[in-house]
């Protein structure tokens, strides 16, 4: 049975969510705050987190940062609820890490069709196994998430940066779009998302050097060693 996490401090919007997804068997667990969500997400480690941008003693964006710090508790997909509209808010809640982002009022039948999206994609992505790849002086084991560089461990990518940067490795030399990209890692179309690509190539670039990603105007990106 599914274990879902909701973490919101309305009282009416959990009761929503949580009868949402109480009628369909899944197991539901609830916070009211980040502080209290963080420790009940490592605890329980769900299979799916709903996430709040505005919580009482800290944001959303905190909570997923922390999350995703943590090894026991990066993998889980998180779904970003916000009564925000810009689109600042939504890009810094991708940014952060959050795997999709719905706008409060949301309709209970959006939110539960996102939900399963997340949970199949994540179910798929446990359930294959990514060979390692050696290509130049870099050395990529995507199962276990490590990365080398002329034999030096490279730590600091986030969950998506590696996926990206192993999509890269994986297609080389053949360019991957920004489309493709956004289908693979967030598994849907970018629909104007360009600038979280761009942000998460350009981390990506300035962790483990310029010279291995080139960039094709207007299209996408190829991974190179040379």
């Amino acid at each position: 049975m599914p274990k879902v996490l909701v973490v919101d401090d309305d009282a009416d919007i959990l009761d929503l969510i949580k009868h949402s997804f109480l009628i369909r068997d899944f197991t539901v667990l609830e916070a009211q705050n980040g502080e209290d969500g963080i420790a009940l997400c490592k605890k329980e480690c769900p299979d799916l987190l709903i996430l709040d941008l505005s919580l009482p003693d800290m944001d959303g964006v905190a909570v997923c940062q922390a999350l995703k710090q943590n090894s026991h508790t990066q993998e889980i997909p998180i779904l970003m609820l916000t009564g925000r509209t810009s689109v600042v808010d939504r890009v810094k809640g991708l940014e952060t890490g959050a795997d999709d982002y719905l706008t409060k009022p949301f309709d209970p039948l959006e939110l539960f069709a996102r939900a399963k999206v997340l949970l199949r994609r994540n179910k798929k992505a446990q359930g294959e196994s990514r060979t390692p790849v050696k290509m130049g002086d870099i050395r990529i084991d995507p199962d276990n998430y490590k990365l080398e560089i002329n034999g030096k461990s490279i730590d600091d990518l986030t969950p998506k940066e590696f996926d990206i940067l192993y999509l890269l490795i994986k297609n080389s030399p053949k360019p991957v779009t920004r489309d493709d990209i956004y289908q693979n890692i967030w598994g849907k179309s970018k629909k104007g998302k360009t600038r979280v690509i761009d942000i998460h190539v350009a981390k990506v670039r300035k962790k483990i050097g310029e010279k291995y990603i080139k960039t094709i105007p207007a299209k996408g990106y190829f991974f190179t060693a040379a």
